[in-house]
């Protein structure tokens, strides 16, 4: 619609300066419009005078006629190109307020979304801090290995809920998942000397914390011991050899 409307104006804004400068054309000219409109009254009885008024008079009138019109027509190519000139000037000046105008319209838009971008950023950092304090951590992990047993102790700051558990081969491994959000606060890699599991990898998903048992030799075992104390979490891998 702004453009529209610009639009309109430029083409309102030539009509006013063409008619305009065409009032100065004359009055530089001929002083006045009676003067003009004697000339060309002039002008035009000499172009419709009678044919039986003799050669070297029309001839004459034909000269007077010519010299009238070329001079005419040269001072109204000055005088247009004047407007044009003044034309071009004035709508240049408007487009560059208009462009101004525009510039500061675009400020403000960029500003407005900066602001909404920020207010995201501080809602998603907020909503980021809640899902935080909903998910359960892992704080602690005692490991003890008796006899051909390896107990790992988990303390959470929640109840656990769901737990599963799947082995995988080449080396073999007791993979056992807590479900549900999670934050790991303690080492991620845990080795384990002189035991038949020699490291304890602790790694995060969107949906669970996983605990990987890396077992020395090649046999699977069964399905290890997982009990829920008020502290947590203990886990009971025996030794499949």
């Amino acid at each position: 619609m702004l453009t529209i409307f610009y639009r309109r104006f430029y083409i309102l804004l030539f009509l006013i300066w063409l008619t305009a400068m065409a009032g100065v054309f004359v009055l530089s000219v001929w002083g006045n419009f009676d003067t003009f409109i004697a000339d060309f009254s002039k002008i035009a009885q000499v172009g419709i005078a009678p044919e039986n008024s003799g050669n070297s008079k029309n001839g004459t009138n034909v000269d007077v006629v010519k010299r009238a019109t070329n001079a005419i027509m040269h001072k109204t190519k000055v005088a247009g190109n004047a407007v044009r000139m003044e034309v071009v000037r004035e709508v240049r000046g408007v487009e560059r307020a208009v462009e101004q105008d525009v510039d500061e319209v675009e400020a403000v838009v960029e500003s407005t979304r900066g602001s909404s971008k920020e207010t995201q950023e501080e809602k998603a950092g907020l909503l980021d801090d809640t899902q935080r304090e909903r998910a359960a951590k892992l704080t602690k992990m005692d490991i003890s290995v008796v006899d051909d047993q390896l107990l790992a102790s988990l303390s959470t700051t929640k109840s656990v809920g769901r737990v599963t558990y799947f082995w995988m081969n080449d080396p073999t491994r007791l993979v056992v998942d807590l479900r549900g959000e999670w934050e790991n606060e303690i080492s991620r890699i845990n080795d384990i000397p002189d035991s038949f599991v020699n490291r304890v990898i602790i790694g995060m998903h969107p949906d669970r914390l996983r605990l990987v048992f890396r077992l020395t030799g090649a046999s699977r075992g069964g399905k290890p011991g997982l009990l829920r104390t008020s502290d947590g979490l203990e886990i009971a891998v025996d030794n499949p050899e």
